[in-house]
């Protein structure tokens, strides 16, 4: 039973295998797309920074829910609300640092334009 299971496996690889190369076409109709759309390095560039900016932004808008959070969370324990300033604190240094790297990305983008 199994010599015949190989053999019957075997037959149809090898029967069907020509047919699937044949299948492929020999014209130059297939062509590679480009899923980013660019056509240099530095569109690719720009495309990767907007791409982490709206992360950053999505990130950003989820640590000051969070930080909300812990301030209502505290109930005016001095301890809890010191956490939850600092956890402020440090979202809207994190905001400033994607909103620079923002700015710095579009001043690199319209250096390398230039040159």
């Amino acid at each position: 039973m199994r010599k015949k299971l190989a053999f019957l496996s075997s037959f149809i690889v090898t029967g069907l295998l020509p047919m699937f190369v044949f299948a492929y076409p020999t014209t130059s109709a297939i062509a590679f797309q480009n899923p980013l759309n660019a056509t240099s390095v530095t569109q690719v560039m720009v495309a990767f920074f907007d791409m982490l900016v709206q992360l950053g932004a999505v990130a950003v808008t989820l640590a000051i829910i969070y930080a909300g959070f812990l301030f209502v969370a505290a109930k005016g324990n001095p301890e809890e609300l010191k956490k939850a300033k600092t956890t402020l604190f440090y979202t809207i240094i994190g905001a400033l640092v994607l909103l620079g790297a923002q700015v710095i990305a579009s001043v690199v983008e319209n250096t390398l334009k230039k040159i």
